[in-house]
This record gives structure tokens, C-alpha cells and sequence, in this order.
């Protein structure tokens, strides 16, 4: 009977691990697809906070028809009021938010590196706060992962950006915040609460801030009114809230099965993604050194998320 018990434990713990690792490579893709948009976003009137409001009323929508269709909607509690104040505008928009905003001043592919540095602080926070056990294949997979990545960087010779430090501290916030929010929504996490209902009241609260901030920007001397307006039935906000009703659904789901440092692996498969789309359809060329950093971060992750099927 023992025996029995144990392998059905073992047979639920892969397949927890198999879905994990489905959803983080989905939420990677569709997280990767984003770069590409926000890199053209960037090159119009748009700003900021109306670009991380698309995202997530896209997600507000999408989760809305999916909570309807199950019968899952429902008020929040207390708890949950601020799980969904604090992750939405911060651990969820606010580094997008913060990608945006320092693209142009310390050039995007810095970013990208800080972007993916996000592994090793959730990491680091994670064996502060004792929350998930760091085997030695796991923490490998990551330094394998990030090594990837920095090597990507170091192609496209953006090592030493240029920039004034407040541009420059921004920056490195991001990995920081993104970290904070891996480890946040998985301590604070309701008891008993849907992820579907979580992730629709944290994108509600990040569209009613962003929203304020979008109508605040309306009310600055330097806003273009008109462009902005323009900005807003653009292909590009089209495909904004299009992506954020796609993505919403999985990563809140991958948080609730895979733990925070399952889920800062989505950076690494967000940068092989954005890498080849930009080659395909933006017209980018990368040195072959670079796709041998890309192959890099997908063994790193390989190595992961088999250190997470056999909890070893």
C-alpha cells in the first residue's frame, strides 16, 4: 500500500512538473512577443502607463470570460483586495512599466540583460525566505540560463550602456521588482483562491492606476493630444490588449504550480523568442555567437525544469 501511495505521488509530481514546464514555455513565447511590440511602441506617441494599461484591460478581459464561463467570479475578500493592489500595479505593471520608460535611454538590450538577472534574485530571495528548496541542479540551470543571456548582450556589444545613474538605477530596479513579484504573489498568496480570480482583480487594479496616470499624462503642457488619441486604435494597442488576454491566464497559473523560481525562468525563454522573431520579421541580424547563447539559455532551462520533475 505504501509503495502504491508513493508512486502515485511521484506520477502527480511529474505531471505537476510536465504542465510547469508546458505553461513556462507558453508564458515565455507570448512574454517574448511583447519585446518586439514594445520596441515599436517606443517609436511612436505612446506612452508609458497607456501602454501597460492595454495589457492589462487585455487581461481583465479575457479573465472575465473565462471566470464567467466556469462560475468562478466573485467579490474579494480582504486578503484578497491586497494581493490584487499590490501585485497588479506593482510586481505586474511596474516593470513593464520600467522596461518602457528606460529603453531609450540605456538602449534595449542593457535591459534585456537586467530583465533576465531577474532568476538570481529570486533565487537569493528565495533561500533568505526558506520557500523553495535549491537543489544543486536547479541553481546550475539558472547560472547556465543566465549565462545565455549575458552572452546575447555582450553580442550586440551593449555591456557599457551610456546614461545618467538615475537612468541607469531605474534600470536595475527592474530585476529587483521582478524578483519581489515572483516571491510575493507566492507568500501572500490567498488560501484557497483560483488563480483565474487573483490574476482578473491584479489587472483590474493595474488598469484603474494606469488609467489615472494615462488621463494625468493627458493634462501635461508636452502631451501631444492628438497623437496620443492616435496611439490608442493603433494595430500596435490592438495587438497590446490581444496579448495581455493571452498571457494573463498562464502565467498566473504557472505562479500557482511552478513557485517563484519556476516562474523567472519565463525571462529566458522570453529572449530566445523576441531574438528570433526580431530576425524574422523585423529584419535584425545576429552573429553566430549569439544563437549560441540562445542554445544556451534552452539547456540552462532544461536543466531546471529536470531538477524540478525530479525534485532533486
Amino acid at each position: 500500500m505504501k509503495a502504491n501511495q508513493l508512486a502515485t505521488k511521484a506520477t502527480a509530481i511529474q505531471r505537476m512538473a510536465c504542465n510547469s514546464a508546458l505553461l513556462l514555455i507558453a508564458s515565455g513565447v507570448l512574454v517574448g512577443l511583447g519585446f518586439p511590440l514594445a520596441k515599436l511602441a517606443t517609436q511612436s506617441p505612446m506612452p508609458a502607463p497607456l501602454w501597460v494599461m492595454l495589457n492589462s484591460i487585455g487581461a481583465s478581459i479575457a479573465l472575465f470570460m473565462v471566470l464567467m464561463s466556469n462560475r468562478g467570479l466573485r467579490w474579494f475578500s480582504y486578503h484578497e483586495f491586497r494581493y490584487a493592489v499590490i501585485s497588479g500595479p506593482i510586481t505586474f505593471a511596474g516593470p513593464s512599466i520600467l522596461v518602457f520608460t528606460v529603453v531609450p535611454e540605456v538602449g534595449a538590450a542593457f535591459s534585456g540583460i537586467l530583465f533576465s538577472l531577474s532568476p538570481l534574485f529570486t533565487l537569493l530571495f528565495a533561500r533568505i525566505c526558506g520557500v523553495e528548496r535549491l537543489s544543486a541542479r536547479k541553481s546550475l540551470g539558472v547560472a547556465i540560463g543566465l549565462c545565455g543571456a549575458v552572452g546575447i548582450s555582450i553580442s550586440k556589444g551593449a555591456i557599457s550602456p551610456s546614461g545618467q545613474f538615475i537612468w541607469l538605477a531605474l534600470a536595475f530596479s527592474i530585476p529587483i521588482l521582478l524578483a519581489f513579484g515572483n516571491l510575493y504573489r507566492t507568500l501572500d498568496w490567498p488560501e484557497n483562491s483560483p488563480p483565474e480570480l487573483l490574476a482578473f482583480w491584479s489587472h483590474i487594479a493595474s488598469s484603474i492606476t494606469y488609467l489615472a496616470l494615462t488621463l494625468l499624462y493627458q493634462w501635461l503642457p508636452f502631451a501631444d493630444k492628438g497623437s496620443f488619441w492616435t496611439s490608442l486604435v493603433s494595430d500596435l494597442s490592438l495587438g497590446q490588449l490581444i496579448l495581455g488576454g493571452l498571457t494573463a491566464p498562464l502565467v498566473f497559473r504557472l505562479q500557482r504550480i511552478g513557485g517563484p523560481v519556476m516562474i523567472s525562468q519565463i525571462g529566458y525563454v522570453a529572449a530566445g523568442t523576441s531574438m528570433v522573431i526580431a530576425t524574422l520579421f523585423l529584419a535584425e541580424r545576429y552573429p553566430l555567437f549569439s544563437w549560441l547563447s540562445t542554445t544556451t539559455i534552452f539547456v540552462g532551462l532544461a536543466i531546471t525544469i529536470s531538477a524540478s520533475q525530479n525534485k532533486t
